[in-house]
């Protein structure tokens, strides 16, 4: 998926990669290769896997190599860990692991954030637009006080704070419900309603 979002769009002519690091073995090299030629791309951009050894019984087995698959090679190369050139590949392999993880992560507040956001009674299509519209993300609504949301067209107070305790979730367990109440001089207070 990665790498047919990555190369589906690719001219030709505009620059490549150097070469297409892989994280995993030899089904993740070979998957990478099938991608590449259906893109007719297999011939301009080399690729090279790069996997952990599996863990061992002993430690002198344990430490010292990670694999690198090659294509058209059988057996992978067994690199110490010691040179500049496996010290870069796993540099490589572990920031590509950071980020995948941190995407994964993002993605995953902002769907919990979302499905919070519909299970609200009263938030239906419209409402829910209008939300992120008026905040411009889930996450800044989200961080948003309950005078704020309250501002926004067609959300009274009650509603902004079901809005703001179903996406506070726990973080606001322990609040007092006066703790939540219009400040003095809000627009609630100077329309005598809380609701």
């Amino acid at each position: 998926e990665v790498l047919n979002r990555r190369f589906t769009d690719v001219k030709k002519e505009e620059a490549l990669p150097d070469l297409l690091v892989v994280d995993g073995g030899k089904a993740q090299l070979n998957q990478a290769l099938a991608v590449l030629r259906e893109l007719d791309l297999a011939n301009l951009v080399p690729v090279v896997a790069l996997a952990k050894k599996p863990k061992t019984t002993t430690q002198a087995e344990a430490n010292g190599t990670d694999r690198l698959y090659l294509p058209g090679r059988k057996n992978p190369l067994e690199l110490k860990k010691d040179p500049p050139l496996l010290f870069l590949l796993s540099r490589l392999r572990d920031e590509a692991h950071r980020f995948a993880i941190s995407y994964y992560q993002k993605r995953h507040r902002k769907q919990t954030l979302q499905s919070r956001l519909d299970e609200i009674r009263g938030i239906g299509p419209k409402r829910r637009r209008d939300l992120i519209r008026f905040f411009g993300s889930v996450k800044r609504l989200a961080e948003a006080e309950i005078e704020e949301i309250s501002q926004v067209p067609g959300i009274s107070y009650t509603l902004a704070d079901s809005i703001y305790t179903a996406l506070r979730g726990d973080e606001q367990a322990g609040t007092t419900e006066d703790s939540r109440q219009p400040a003095a001089g809000s627009r609630q207070e100077k329309l005598g309603t809380k609701n």
